[in-house]
Formats: structure tokens, C-alpha cells, sequence
């Protein structure tokens, strides 16, 4: 996961009214690597924002997507147009 997506999350916590000890908590029990987002996976982020807004995915989706790719793991999601994606070298699994 990467600091883009973190902050996506925590957003949305935050917005339903969690505090920063529990969001913080949240992450310590995923156990998930985060990853920085530096200027590489920015611009494959980029690069991925047009094949996936035709699918509704917002901006944090392919900054997801181009952390997946480049560490060439399988993209984990509840979000089944994902699937549609069809990007190469990407592997998306739907959780649901």
C-alpha cells in the first residue's frame, strides 16, 4: 500500500469520525507494508489514470495499481471493475 493510499484511507476514517490513535491502530493491525510514493510511481500512476477513469477508479486507484505493478504483486480489491482493467503485467484480485 502505498503513502497515497494511506492517506486515502485515513481520509475516510477520519471523515466518519475516527481519531488518529485508532486510525493509527488500524494500520499497526493490517500488518500491510507501506510503500513511499515517490516520483517514479507518480508518473506510472499517471500513466495508468486514463485506462482506469473510464471505470470510475478515482486518483488514488492507480497510485494503488502502480505499486502493484512495479513490485509485481496481485492487486487486492472490493471493487470488481478492477477486473475490467485488462492492464498488463497486473494481476487484480477481487475480495468479494
Amino acid at each position: 500500500m502505498s503513502t497515497v493510499n494511506v492517506a486515502e484511507v485515513s481520509a475516510c476514517l477520519f471523515q466518519e469520525g475516527w481519531d488518529e490513535e485508532e486510525v493509527e491502530s488500524v494500520f499497526a493491525q493490517l500488518g500491510v507494508s507501506v510503500i513511499p510514493f515517490d516520483e517514479a510511481a507518480a508518473i506510472s500512476s499517471g500513466s495508468l489514470r486514463m485506462a482506469s477513469r473510464q471505470f470510475g477508479l478515482g486518483l488514488g486507484d492507480p497510485a494503488f495499481l502502480a505499486v502493484a505493478i512495479d513490485r509485481k504483486c496481485p492487486a487486492l480489491t472490493a471493487d470488481r471493475a478492477w477486473a475490467q482493467l485488462g492492464l498488463p503485467g497486473l494481476e487484480i484480485r477481487c475480495i468479494r
